[in-house]
């Protein structure tokens, strides 16, 4: 009987079915993947905020005050000096608010008029640095800014010299615009570099022409290209006398020449090579502009960096 139970039961306990393994559901316990960096990336991309709200301006426009500030104050300060290597061989002579501060004659409009200049070619580089980037040479750094800086400098000094030493303006104009055309390949070689170029140097004597002929701000001894409307009469009847502080002598002229009621006194007009020396600033302007604004950025964001570590 005893044999008979135990059989029973083993017989029972291997009928009976096992009960199935519960396994936890994919679809319940499936996780939804994060979509908030999703929603952050989104919401910079279209310029909102975290929330959604408006972001703020990016701290690079919000540099471009200081930017036109310095560019305007390097124009103020170091332009004139710049144009003084001219005013010293007596390529232009100054009319009514001339200024001489020691060996300097300026005007009084001219470090105002060079601050506007580098402002404007200075921005008009970083505009273009935003719409249309290209590789160029002038990037900015350091030594590229004291370089096109130097180049420059050295460009006017050879330019003045020329002219002191009485080589014909046509011949003038060939060594200068060849010079300019290697300048340009030595410190830019971007295609927009020199159409941003050749622009400044065309508009830029063109606007030298009210400040001549309406303001009588100053005048070219030797002008070459006559575009404001000379009068002709005979010299016999008059005394056309041209004071060059290089030559240090007082020309008198027995021939027709060509004179104007300008408050100078002497030949209105401009010269033609002095567009090489525009054509030569451009570099060097880009490259300040361009160093500037990374160096007005980068103090901006280790402003932010300290203020965000002071309030933590």
């Amino acid at each position: 009987m005893r044999a008979q139970a135990q059989l029973a039961v083993l017989v029972a306990g291997a009928s009976s079915p096992r009960p199935p393994r519960l396994r936890p559901s994919r679809q319940r316990h499936r996780r939804n993947p994060p979509r908030r960096s999703l929603t952050l990336a989104r919401s910079l991309q279209d310029g909102r905020g975290d929330d959604g709200s408006a972001a703020p301006a990016p701290r690079r426009r919000a540099a471009w005050p200081a930017v036109s500030a310095a560019l305007f104050g390097a124009g103020f300060l170091l332009g004139p000096l710049l144009d003084g290597i001219h005013s010293r061989v007596g390529l232009q002579v100054y009319g009514d608010g001339a200024l001489s501060v020691g060996p300097l004659n300026t005007h009084v409009l001219v470090p105002p008029l060079l601050g506007a200049f580098y402002l404007t070619v200075g921005l008009l580089h970083l505009f273009l640095d935003e719409k249309v980037p290209q590789k160029s040479k002038a990037t900015g750094s350091p030594e590229k800014t004291a370089t096109s800086l130097i180049v420059l400098a050295l460009f006017i000094e050879l330019s003045a010299e020329l002219y002191r030493a009485g080589v014909p303006s046509n011949v003038e104009a060939y060594v200068l615009f060849a010079g300019a055309e290697f300048v340009w390949l030595f410190l830019d070689g971007s295609w927009l570099g020199f159409a941003v170029a050749c622009l400044v140097g065309t508009a830029c004597p063109l606007a030298e022409i009210p400040l001549i002929k309406l303001l009588g701000c100053w005048s070219y001894p030797n002008a070459d290209v006559h575009l404001l409307g000379e009068v002709r009469f005979l010299a016999s009847s008059t005394t056309v006398r041209i004071i060059s502080s290089s030559r240090r002598a007082i020309l008198l002229s027995p021939v027709l020449s060509r004179v104007t009621s300008s408050p100078c006194g002497l030949l209105q007009g401009l010269v033609s090579w002095t567009t090489t020396c525009y054509f030569v600033y451009t570099p060097f302007l880009a490259n300040l502009a361009r160093w500037l604004k990374s160096r007005l950025e980068d103090g901006g964001a280790d402003d932010d960096g300290e203020a965000a570590a002071r309030s933590s």
